[in-house]
């Protein structure tokens, strides 16, 4: 009901709790940072849990205070601070604008413009051993996304070189790209 829920939020603010919190229909409740709904799962990070991927008919209420671009069924862009209660998404700005759960496309964290839609992330590593032989292999790994309520881009580029006494021995190159529209 929604006086229990006004006691859900009330008890989480006297919690302290700053972050993003969602109940699952099972009961659970956690605490941690929406990310990202895109394929009807929502990215959520749980710093006890990680890194998680929720159905989203799985979940029954959200909480958040922080800004998230939302694309619905019909194609309107809505930006504001959500709250799910009851089956229906409440995005709020300067005016409440209520969405019916299943309606909802895409959701990002944040605005939809600069920065915030691109992410990366560039790894190095290197294996060394010898003996009987030396041998080097060194590595790098670099990914780049784009995520908007439209379209999400996923790049990734790994590289594994390997010598044996001081003899280049293997170079392998991969990249991966998928874009997705929604």
């Amino acid at each position: 009901t929604t006086a229990e829920n006004s006691q859900e939020i009330i008890l989480a603010d006297s919690l302290g709790i700053d972050e993003d919190w969602i109940w699952l229909k099972s009961g659970e409740f956690l605490i941690g940072n929406i990310e990202d709904l895109y394929d009807e799962k929502l990215a959520f990070d749980s710093d006890d849990l990680g890194d998680l991927k929720i159905q989203w008919t799985d979940i029954s209420r959200i909480n958040s205070r922080q800004l998230f671009t939302v694309r619905t069924t019909d194609g309107s862009i809505i930006t504001g601070t959500i709250t799910l209660e009851n089956g229906v998404l409440t995005i709020s700005n300067n005016r409440h604008h209520n969405i019916p759960q299943d309606k909802l496309m895409t959701l990002i964290a944040g605005l939809e413009t600069g920065t915030n839609i691109w992410q990366g992330k560039v790894t190095f590593g290197a294996n060394l051993s010898s003996g009987n032989t030396n041998k080097l292999e060194y590595n790098t790994n670099a990914e780049l996304s784009r995520h908007t309520t439209t379209s999400r881009i996923k790049t990734s580029y790994t590289a594994i070189i390997g010598e044996t006494n001081n003899v280049q021995t293997d170079e392998n190159h991969r990249v991966l790209m998928t874009y997705d529209v929604y």
